[in-house]
């Protein structure tokens, strides 16, 4: 994935619908749009949000392939063809809200309408981008808090060319390759983004301000020479702690004040850098600790979608399946036997072995669980997933599903078929972190 644009937390005032933040209902819109507009383009304008892990920032991503720009980066000929290409994407989702509105009934609220139309929200125009042929929405579902105030906005711009994923012998040329790649693009090699200051850490000096001042003006009063002010300046400055003279019975006792001494001002450098030094491989262990670990040939990273690779299905190697999977969320209806029936929302997951030729499917919440196995297998152009009918906790059963997914472009593309549904499902697979 790539990053399109990122804003400290408390930047953003987040859309909510029912209590949960839009952006937290990204997989069930694109299905949402994937199903009842089946066009994959219209479901593409929402990048992929997510919460950076002690940073308190959230980064909005793409996995789409081709150049980003920004709307504002824009030749001045392309960009009304491609803001009216946007407005009618944008359109499309109106209608759609609308549509749904007017299929609930009176006395019954329609959560899928609003949270349509609270993604629709950006803070400005800086928010819209171009990747490749395709427009996409960052901070989809928020606005700003304060329009004044800037928000931390990390803008990566360049191609990245799709290609095979090397073997792993190859990582290091391939690495290489790519750096060459961007140096040549762009003209310099890419940079981390720079820190910036906060608000929070500035305060955390200030009351070192009036120290320092006193200290200043001793020096200077001292440098002056002797002279009658008719002030006692030496009761009027603080005693600052006497650090490296401590003797043997004093030690372990603290600091020591001492009136005739103060602290070196390297002293207090080389604390700040010591402390600057331990913040930063604080960070890094933390960016270590999220990177994901190499893996065998088409693993992806947590949050990535499903792809298939490209000589995949000519070896007939289902090997990039193992692991976990996220499916959207699925309907499950409750107390089939009464007239009085109701409908929940269950997390659906697939989890394939290590040649991914087998598996189980879960689907689950807070009132029933359903396990039952899986197999795939390769066709000319597809691969096919039979999910026989699974039994369950709390309800009888689960509805079988057979699956197929064939590369479309840069993207893979499954549709779901199942008893009873008169026309496959279009849905994606994002891989899982953890089982």
């Amino acid at each position: 994935m790539r990053r399109l644009k990122s804003y400290s937390r408390s930047s953003l005032r987040f859309a909510s619908v029912s209590g949960q933040k839009v952006l937290n209902n990204h997989q069930q819109l694109r299905s949402l749009v994937l199903k009842r507009l089946q066009r994959s383009d219209v479901a593409d304008l929402f990048s992929i949000p997510e919460e950076e892990a002690g940073k308190h920032e959230f980064v909005w991503y793409t996995n789409l392939a081709g150049t980003i720009t920004p709307f504002e980066a824009l030749p001045a000929d392309q960009r009304p063809q491609r803001e009216a290409d946007l407005q009618a994407k944008l359109a499309a989702l109106q209608g759609l809200a609308q549509q749904i509105r007017a299929e609930s009934s009176p006395d019954r609220r329609s959560l899928e309408a609003e949270i349509i139309e609270a993604a629709l929200n950006i803070p400005d125009d800086t928010c819209k981008f171009m990747v490749g042929e395709q427009p996409v929405l960052a901070a989809w579902g928020a606005s700003l808090v304060n329009s004044n105030r800037a928000a931390v906005d990390v803008v990566w711009r360049g191609e990245v060319p799709q290609r095979p994923v090397a073997a792993p012998g190859a990582a290091a040329a391939d690495a290489a390759a790519a750096t060459s790649t961007e140096v040549a693009a762009t003209g310099r090699p890419s940079l981390p983004p720079a820190r910036t200051w906060s608000w929070a850490r500035l305060r955390n000096v200030l009351w070192l301000i009036p120290i320092l001042a006193g200290i200043l003006v001793a020096i200077l009063l001292n440098r002056l020479g002797p002279f009658d002010w008719g002030i006692d300046f030496a009761n009027l400055l603080p005693k600052l702690p006497s650090w490296g003279t401590e003797s043997t019975a004093d030690a372990g006792k603290g600091p020591t004040w001492d009136s005739d001494k103060s602290v070196s001002p390297d002293a207090g450098k080389e604390a700040d850098l010591r402390r600057e030094i331990a913040e930063l491989r604080r960070q890094l262990a933390s960016r270590l600790d999220a990177c994901p670990v190499p893996s065998r040939q088409g693993a992806v990273a947590p949050g990535q979608g499903l792809s298939i690779p490209s000589d995949a299905l000519a070896k007939k190697d289902l090997s990039f399946l193992e692991g976990c999977w996220n499916a959207p969320s699925v309907a499950v209806t409750l107390n089939s036997n009464t007239p009085q029936q109701s409908n929940e929302e269950a997390e659906a997951v697939l989890c394939f072995a290590r040649d991914g030729k087998s598996g189980q499917r879960t689907i689950r919440n807070d009132k029933i669980a359903c396990e039952g196995p899986l197999t795939a297998e390769l066709a000319d152009d597809s691969v096919k997933i039979t999910a026989p009918e699974a039994a369950c906790r709390g309800i009888p059963s689960f509805v079988s599903a057979t699956i197929v997914c064939r590369p479309k472009g840069t993207q893979t593309v499954c549709e779901v078929t199942q008893p009873g549904v008169p026309f496959p499902v279009n849905i994606t697979f994002t891989r899982r972190a953890k089982p």
